[in-house]
């Protein structure tokens, strides 16, 4: 989840901090139901990746804990191109949970639609299309997406 085009990223204080001693946390890319989503490094290999942060308020429901730590274990095993990549899970020394994901480039489709207006029926019957793809991807899994709307669609720029 960017940050929105046009508008200052928001701040965090988290932000220049080190994460299981290898994640640099460089900005906060947004917030959402369940976390906050941050752009961080690899320390150890240079990687930028994304890390989403559980919410703090939900450190203590032991039910949130473990759909979050099931989503890094699930989503980290589906392979497709529309679903974005988990490449692990852990603590920091606060004991917060967090996930460590590709780091995408590009923008939400809230984004989009909000700098162009409303979509061409071909190009959002493409974006449907892409979405229902991963969609299938992730509940073949045993996941469904309890959050989804187009500030949770990601364009992703590139091949």
């Amino acid at each position: 989840m960017p940050a929105p085009v046009n508008k200052p990223a928001p701040q965090d204080d988290r932000v220049g901090t080190l994460v299981a001693d290898k994640y640099r946390v460089i900005r906060l890319l947004g917030a959402g139901g369940m976390g906050s989503v941050f752009e961080a490094e690899n320390i150890t290999i240079g990687k930028r990746v994304a890390l989403k942060f559980l919410h703090l308020s939900a450190q203590g429901d032991a039910t949130l804990q473990r759909r979050f730590q099931r989503e890094a274990r699930v989503i980290s095993a589906v392979r497709s191109a529309h679903v974005v990549q988990v490449f692990d899970w852990g603590q920091d020394a606060a004991g917060q949970a967090f996930l460590v994901m590709e780091l995408l480039e590009g923008r939400d489709l809230s984004s989009a639609i909000a700098q162009h207006g409303r979509l061409p029926p071909a190009l959002a019957t493409r974006f449907a299309v892409e979405a229902l793809r991963g969609l299938r991807k992730v509940h073949a899994a045993g996941i469904v997406h309890r959050d989804l709307k187009p500030d949770n669609l990601f364009l992703v720029e590139g091949d």
